[in-house]
């Protein structure tokens, strides 16, 4: 796993967790399927830019914000 691929991967899960948000709940705010979010937050699954904007905006979050370390 690259150290870009942990960033986001940690960064998704922590403003998830500050949202409060469950995998369930991110899905429907972001309109991708559980499994998929669960791939995401594990790196089973690579996503798109497409996705990660999505699920940026579903954190309400800035995508660039997914970035940061």
């Amino acid at each position: 796993m690259s150290d870009i691929n942990l960033v986001v991967w940690k960064n998704i899960k922590k403003f998830r967790n500050q949202l409060d948000y469950t995998q369930t709940d991110l899905s429907k705010k972001s309109n991708i399927s559980r499994p998929t979010i669960s791939q995401i937050e594990t790196w089973d699954k690579s996503p798109t830019i497409k996705t990660l904007e999505l699920i940026a905006n579903a954190l309400k979050v800035d995508i660039k914000e997914l970035f940061n370390n």
